[in-house]
């Protein structure tokens, strides 16, 4: 199951849920206010290379 982020509005309490869809708000463990689904670095991340690539000077290509 993917790991969605959200982000508290109050505090900024940062907070992650697994689930099979994600919500637009959760409520925040650290104050109880709405927190909003935000996009993770993970999945806003670029690959340059197309896919996975051996490391330099590994002998792989």
């Amino acid at each position: 199951m993917p790991i969605f982020e959200y982000q508290c509005e109050h505090c900024g309490q940062t907070v992650e849920k697994i689930q099979r869809i994600p919500l637009a708000e959760v409520p925040c463990p650290a104050c109880g206010k709405n927190a909003s689904r935000t996009v993770s670095l993970t999945s806003a991340s670029v690959s340059t290379g197309g896919g996975c690539s051996a490391p330099a000077g590994s002998g792989f290509t």
